[in-house]
């Protein structure tokens, strides 16, 4: 499973240098869990998507 999530990154990375795909992720590692309670990192995260969306 890890490999094949590993080759599926590569190949999106590959793909994004060339040129064929846009690739929307945030611009800072992502520390938010599946279900997040703290609603600070919640916050902080939908800003972060807010300012990386803007630019």
């Amino acid at each position: 499973m890890e490999k094949h999530y590993n080759k599926e990154c590569d190949e999106i990375d590959q793909l994004e240098k060339e040129g064929r795909i846009f690739v929307i992720a945030p611009s800072e590692h992502v520390t938010v869990k599946r279900v997040e309670g703290n609603m600070d990192k919640l916050g902080d995260l939908y800003w972060l998507g807010y300012e990386d969306a803007k630019r």
